[in-house]
């Protein structure tokens, strides 16, 4: 059966780090197929705990997309402001962590505005941290497949095809999942209890980022000092020549 799968998505001729890559997009695409459906859990929000009339949530909405918006942003950090070295692993544990609180403390407690608004804003700052870290590996793994030696045009189709496929399927797989739960939304106590088990799939996310196959990126001061050790063969004593005594 599980063969039958690979077959059908064309992963039987990846690469065991190509696999753990893929891994690892598969859950940030499924993490964002599933809180994706939260949506419509921040609509009740807005009326019921915010009391907010519909003019003021559609704002309040409209000023919660500013992460997407500047979605350049994280990329270009991510590329330039490498965190321990990782340029990948380092933004995925914090996006992670974020994310998880925002929905922990709605999950378990009903903010006032304030705290509501600004945990709202740094749970789509993760979300859309996430989904620039799961694109830019999707890239970079495309990017290393193609620079192999050997690797014909339709080696770097079929790779191009499978993190696509993973990427939008498990995203069309997390929502249909939220579409079966939607009966829960239904009462107060069941949004609280849906915010909190879906609190469940950053950490998910969290622990599935590390079998990334990520290398540290060393920084320029290690770089610099190893450039700057001295190199002891260079520095060898060499036994002088043997001047005869012209006097004898």
């Amino acid at each position: 059966m599980l063969s039958k799968l690979l077959s059908l998505f064309k992963f039987q001729q990846s690469s065991p780090k190509e696999l753990r890559t893929l891994t690892v997009v598969a859950a940030i695409s499924l993490s964002q197929g599933l809180l994706s459906g939260l949506g419509t859990v921040w609509g009740y929000v807005y009326k019921d705990d915010f009391l907010l009339s519909p003019a003021m949530a559609s704002s309040l909405d409209a000023d919660l997309r500013i992460p997407w918006i500047i979605k350049p942003i994280w990329g270009f950090m991510s590329d330039n402001l490498p965190i321990f070295g990782y340029k990948r692993l380092s933004y995925l544990l914090l996006s992670s962590i974020a994310i998880w609180i925002c929905l922990f403390y709605f999950g378990t407690t009903s903010p006032a505005f304030g705290i509501g608004f600004a945990l709202l804003f740094l749970n789509n700052i993760g979300q859309s941290i996430q989904a620039v870290m799961g694109q830019a590996i999707l890239v970079e793994n495309a990017q290393e497949i193609s620079a192999k030696e050997g690797a014909t045009q339709d080696d770097k189709a079929k790779a191009a095809s499978r993190g696509i496929s993973t990427f939008y399927g498990m995203k069309i797989a997390g929502g249909t999942l939220y579409s079966l739960l939607i009966a829960s939304l239904l009462t107060e106590d069941g949004r609280r209890s849906f915010i909190f088990y879906s609190s469940f799939v950053p950490v998910a996310v969290f622990f599935f980022a590390f079998i990334l196959p990520e290398t540290p990126k060393k920084a320029k001061r290690e770089i610099l000092l190893e450039n700057s050790v001295p190199n002891t063969e260079s520095f060898a004593v060499v036994n002088p020549p043997h001047i005869p005594n012209a006097i004898s």
